[in-house]
């Protein structure tokens, strides 16, 4: 296979991964961050703040990229914040590529829908948020899509794995349960990686690539029924289920079927799976 240069924009743990995997095939890789330093020596590292208009557009100018990638994170869960990010930041982004790539991939989520009956959500199923972090993704992935060049979106859902302990630490810690039976649907990190190499390397051989990707797992599941899993792993009492007001995910089962269909087959394909390698790594298994 013909080596291609991979620009990874906003590269974090995720773009990391991906970006190893692509090395490992031969392929250049450019990653960007405000801080570059802890980027990995097989990448090419720029240092530069997306949210700065002049610097990203000055930094990228050397760079020839035949595949953007786009992963984007707010500095917080606020209005603000995603508007800046995914508003302000994704305008930044498509003004500073100058030479047309193949294909840009933009990392989106599962937030951009609104149903909250327990249905089934596709990628042509209506997109209609009610919070502004759902509000400013969807922005975000219409400037794409309309964007000069062919543009994919894939919509993740809630990512655990390596790093993304929170329920863990929560359980640790002696967190209550929630009470909500509310569907919920998430992906482990390394299938996140895994899912944009795969959508890559269809469009280098030249495969038909929608604009649209689900990337879940194949088991929605409400997050008590994920909490009792872990506490039953780790050995600890299951705590009293009360209501939860923060939890954002709405209630809604997302399908894979776009995906699964055009060849990937996930590595972890439900919670169990991904979080059982989780404690063991963590060495948190009950003996």
């Amino acid at each position: 296979m013909k080596a291609h240069s991979i620009l990874i924009i906003g590269c974090g743990d995720i773009g990391v991964e991906l970006g190893r995997r692509l090395h490992q095939r031969g392929h250049t890789i450019y990653g960007v961050r405000r801080r570059p330093q802890n980027l990995p020596r097989f990448m090419h590292a720029i240092g530069a703040d997306f949210m700065n208009a002049a610097e990203l557009k000055n930094q990228l100018a050397p760079v020839v990229a035949d595949y953007v990638i786009v992963t984007l994170t707010p500095t917080a869960f606020t209005a603000d914040a995603y508007q800046r990010c995914f508003g302000v930041g994704t305008r930044n982004i498509l003004a500073a590529l100058g030479a047309a790539p193949k294909r840009l991939l933009f990392v989106s989520s599962t937030g951009v829908y609104h149903q909250s009956d327990g249905e089934w959500v596709g990628e042509h199923s209506a997109t209609e948020p009610r919070q502004f972090s759902g509000k400013n993704m969807l922005l975000a992935e219409e400037a794409v899509l309309s964007s000069r060049w062919p543009a994919t979106v894939v919509r993740f859902g809630g990512i655990y794995g390596p790093g993304r302990l929170r329920l863990i630490r929560q359980l640790q810690q002696g967190g209550l349960l929630t009470a909500s039976q509310n569907f919920s649907n998430r992906i482990h990190r390394n299938d996140c990686a895994k899912l944009l190499e795969h959508l890559l390397l269809l469009d280098v051989q030249g495969a038909d690539v929608a604009d649209c990707y689900l990337g879940v797992d194949s088991e929605p599941a409400s997050l008590q029924e994920v909490q009792r899993y872990l506490a039953r792993c780790m050995g600890l009492a299951p705590g009293v289920a009360v209501e939860d007001a923060r939890q954002r995910g709405g209630n809604k089962r997302c399908s894979n079927r776009r995906i699964v269909a055009s060849g990937f087959e996930f590595d972890y394909p439900n919670y169990r799976v991904g979080y059982q390698m989780v404690l063991q790594a963590e060495g948190l298994t009950k003996p």
